[in-house]
């Protein structure tokens, strides 16, 4: 944050085809559906001027090659069921984003590198089918008086040895976790770590992408997450340029920003609502940096988001599990490739917006017994997204929506932006609707719930302000 489980059966396994079938497949094509955007009408959303059925013979897997999950949480120190390991796994998150920290590894100059905790805490995710996201910092006191940054020129070296080691260290061949993804240092536009010295990062950046990469092919190297936040402060702790800086950097070096860099990472806070009232406003500007520099084909990862749940923070816990949910679904939407929820418990000691974790704060008794509205939020749209591919917003007038596909099953997610409740249409004779958190009910055309209350080939839903509900097909 800006200066401050997964069941057994759902367990997703790499390259592994859970199940296949041959069939036809029932294509219907919408014309005139007027909900989505242009090519992107899927059936359900409204009742079709007029359709036409393409019967195409193929086979469908259940298991998509390109896929990967964007469901992590964030869990920085140790990661084990007394930190809410099992809690992650059943909650259906994929990833684990954790930190390690120089100071750990090699507290003392030139001395051998200390690495029993962290084989622990990797392996445990790995045992709970977690994948993980790394982020380096912490550097020792004989590097810099800086934890978070820069890294002095005559230590480079020794930076370069550290990042080394630990890449061949956790590259999957020697019965450790495999990490493929790699940041380098939290929130780096800070004015007190990189953010005034963006050339600097990119030089660190383009000393450490080679030696990760030679360990581990399937690695991907990152800038951030930078904060990209508070400017409005005087004096502001972030660096507005620095991105921008870092990229010119990495340009003008052969290859350019590509050869060094495979993603870029940003944090959401609802911290600047003016300016970004919604993640999507700010991944959408961030994309605009990305796109003068040339580098717009880069995906974006958001590997700390959250919003509180605190009083004096102006929230509760239902605003909390709605922020959540919006969070997912507009990042999904976004195609950005993780999203990491911050965090798994609360902060403490408490300040007015600590309460952004998914479960009390670790100092309450029995916490991990305890979990928030938010938890179930995550459940939800966890599961409900899990595996889906997404097809363009819904064109209603009053809610924001966006659907997508879930193998053969249309999702859509909506929830009302004025202060009037919305009837949506769905032109399906039966839609399983889900409440935000998970509460699922079927819904038949002119039966309880439908309100037109008329069999007439479709189901009228009430969309709620500011309140999530998610819309499929029934079973």
């Amino acid at each position: 944050m800006p200066d401050q489980t997964r069941p057994e059966g759902r367990r997703r396994t790499p390259g592994r085809i859970r199940g296949q079938w041959l069939g036809a497949l029932v294509v219907v094509l919408l014309t005139s559906a007027g909900q989505l955007e242009p090519g992107r009408a899927p059936a359900g959303v409204s009742a079709p001027a007029s359709a036409h059925r393409l019967y195409l013979p193929l086979t469908l897997n259940d298991f998509d090659a390109g896929y990967e999950t964007p469901f992590g949480v964030a869990m920085f120190g140790d990661i084990s069921a007394q930190t809410g390991l099992n809690q992650v796994q059943a909650a259906g998150a994929g990833w684990v984003m954790t930190n390690v920290q120089w100071y750990d590894i090699q507290p003392v100059e030139g001395g051998p590198y200390q690495w029993a905790a962290y084989d622990a805490k990797f392996s445990n995710a790995a045992a709970a089918g977690l994948r993980l996201y790394l982020l380096f910092d912490g550097n020792p006191g004989w590097v810099s008086a800086a934890p978070r940054g820069p890294v002095p020129a005559d230590k480079l070296d020794d930076l370069v040895a550290v990042v080394q080691a630990l890449a061949e260290r956790y590259n999957g061949q020697n019965g450790l976790p495999r990490i493929d993804y790699w940041s380098f240092y939290g929130e780096p536009d800070h004015v007190l770590a990189w953010g005034t010295q963006g050339a600097a990062y990119a030089a660190m950046l383009a000393q450490v992408a080679p030696v990760v990469r030679a360990a581990n092919p399937h690695a991907r190297v990152l800038i951030g997450g930078i904060a990209y936040d508070r400017f409005a402060e005087q004096p502001p702790p972030f660096v507005e340029g620095f991105l921008g800086e870092v990229l010119a950097a990495l340009n003008a070096l052969p290859g350019g920003a590509s050869a060094y860099i495979d993603a870029v990472a940003f944090h959401y806070y609802p911290i600047s609502t003016p300016r970004w009232p919604t993640l999507r406003d700010k991944a959408v500007e961030i994309l605009g940096i990305l796109a003068q520099h040339g580098a717009a084909h880069l995906p974006l990862i958001v590997p700390e988001m959250s919003m509180w749940s605190d009083a004096q923070g102006g929230s509760d816990a239902q605003t909390q599990a709605r922020r959540l949910t919006q969070f997912y679904v507009q990042g999904i939407a976004l195609r950005i490739r993780q999203l990491y929820w911050f965090q798994v418990f609360d902060l403490h000691p408490p300040f007015p917006t600590s309460e952004q974790g998914l479960f009390p704060s670790f100092a309450t008794p029995d916490a991990l017994n305890s979990p928030k509205l938010s938890y179930f939020a995550y459940q939800t749209v966890a599961r409900e997204l899990e595996r889906a591919r997404y097809l363009g917003p819904l064109k209603v007038s009053g809610v924001e929506g966006h659907v997508f596909r879930r193998g053969a099953v249309q999702v859509t997610v909506a929830w009302g932006t004025t202060a009037s409740t919305v009837p949506v249409d769905f032109a399906q004779s039966c839609v399983r609707r889900v409440q935000l958190l998970g509460a699922v009910d079927l819904v038949t055309d002119g039966g309880a719930g439908d309100l037109d209350g008329a069999a007439n080939g479709r189901v009228r839903l009430p969309v709620a302000p500011d309140e999530p509900v998610y819309a499929t097909t029934c079973p």
